[in-house]
C-alpha cells in the first residue's frame, strides 16, 4: 500500500552474520559457565564478542559500505582510514 519493497536477497549477508554472532554467543556462554559459574561474566562476554563477530562478518561480506562507517559519531572518519588500508571495502 504505501510502495514500499525489499529485496530478499538484501537480507542475506546480516543473516549470516546474525548466525554467526548467534553460533558464537550459545558456544561461548557454555564455555565460561562451565569454566567460572558466573551468568553475568558469561552474558556479558558473549554478548561482547558476539557484536565484534556480527561487524567483522557484515564487513567481511560486504555488507557495510564506506558511507555507512563514515556516519559512526566521533570514530567514523578514522575507522574509514584504518579499514582502507586493509581493503575491506568493497
Amino acid at each position: 500500500y504505501v510502495g514500499f519493497s525489499m529485496e530478499i536477497k538484501s537480507l542475506v549477508k546480516p543473516a549470516v552474520a546474525a548466525a554467526a554472532m548467534g553460533g558464537v554467543i550459545y558456544v561461548l556462554y557454555d564455555m565460561l559457565m562451565m569454566e567460572f559459574g558466573s551468568n553475568a561474566f558469561a552474558t556479558l562476554t558473549g554478548m561482547s564478542c558476539g557484536i565484534i563477530v556480527y561487524g567483522a562478518v557484515l564487513l567481511f561480506l560486504g555488507g557495510i559500505s564506506e558511507n555507512d562507517v563514515k556516519q559512526m559519531p566521533y570514530i567514523g572518519g578514522r575507522m574509514v582510514t584504518l579499514l582502507g588500508r586493509f581493503g575491506l571495502f568493497k
